[in-house]
């Protein structure tokens, strides 16, 4: 545990975690509270410093102390970095990530911040590094324009994970009520750190839904492979990699569900 370390936190939302980022703050106005940066140390010496997103310049409230406030408004990413001191020769510094997302068809998604570094931090966190950020953000823009549906999601190993719209858990597709709708979906999946692997499906089906609660698919999907890389020196590669469709008749909603490989990050982008 460093010296350092420290949590994020804002009123009505879950507790924060000493060395995770976060994406689900909310602007001050809207939460009814600032954001609240707590070390998880007593060190003689605090600074807290922050990059905030363009536009914004509000001033920390407690930048000396072991809890600082940022009264943060403007949608965008944010990076917060505490330097602590206990009396050594040397500090002891931590950075971490926090955003207020940009609402796009009534769904909040993150944007970079200034001078992030990290590109992808999928591995079991609840939050995006920055190319992660810009591809759910397009991704849900271009969704608006052309009046399609975008998902997202990451897979860490081999067991199935639905993939969210926009990324954004539990936000699903709802199916319009009282007809037969058709889908055809563009499945891709990848992992740009492991020599490129990847693999394109297109995913079609049809759904009835005549009445709330009594929804389902006309008959099985068909999933057609139109492309695929293999994983330089593991296992059995792409091959291993599946995408399934279904509906929950409760809800009324899509589901897609991904399956990756054991031990290999994978992302995966679905749009109709």
């Amino acid at each position: 545990m460093a010296l350092s370390d420290f949590a994020i936190d804002q009123t009505g939302l879950s507790a924060g975690v000493p060395t995770v980022s976060r994406r689900d703050i909310l602007p001050t106005s809207i939460a009814g509270g600032p954001v609240t940066f707590t070390a998880d140390n007593v060190g003689i010496t605090y600074k807290w410093e922050f990059t905030q997103t363009p536009g914004s310049s509000v001033v920390p409230v407690g930048a000396g102390s072991q809890i600082c406030t940022l009264p943060a408004e403007l949608e965008g990413g944010y990076l917060v970095r505490l330097t602590a001191n206990e009396g050594f020769p040397t500090e002891d510094i931590s950075e971490l990530y926090f955003g207020i997302g940009v609402l796009v068809n009534g769904v909040r998604y993150p944007l970079p911040a200034l001078n992030e570094t990290v590109q992808d931090n999928s591995i079991g966190t609840p939050e995006f590094g920055w190319l992660e950020k810009e591809l759910a953000i397009l991704r849900a823009l271009v969704a608006g324009v052309f009046t399609g549906s975008s998902w997202l999601g990451t897979t860490a190993d081999a067991t199935p994970t639905e993939l969210y719209l926009g990324g954004v858990a539990p936000t699903r597709e709802i199916v319009p009520l009282n007809g037969l709708t058709y889908y055809s979906i563009m499945v891709k999946a990848f992992n740009s750190l492991h020599g490129g692997a990847g693999k394109i499906w297109r995913v079609e089906f049809a759904v009835k839904n005549l009445g709330s609660g009594m929804t389902s698919l006309l008959d099985i999907p068909v999933i057609t492979i139109l492309g695929q890389t293999s994983v330089p020196g593991g296992g059995s590669g792409t091959d291993l990699w599946d995408i399934a469709a279904t509906v929950d008749a409760m809800t009324d909603s899509l589901i897609l569900t991904a399956t990756g490989e054991a031990a290999l990050n994978v992302t995966w982008v679905a749009q109709s």
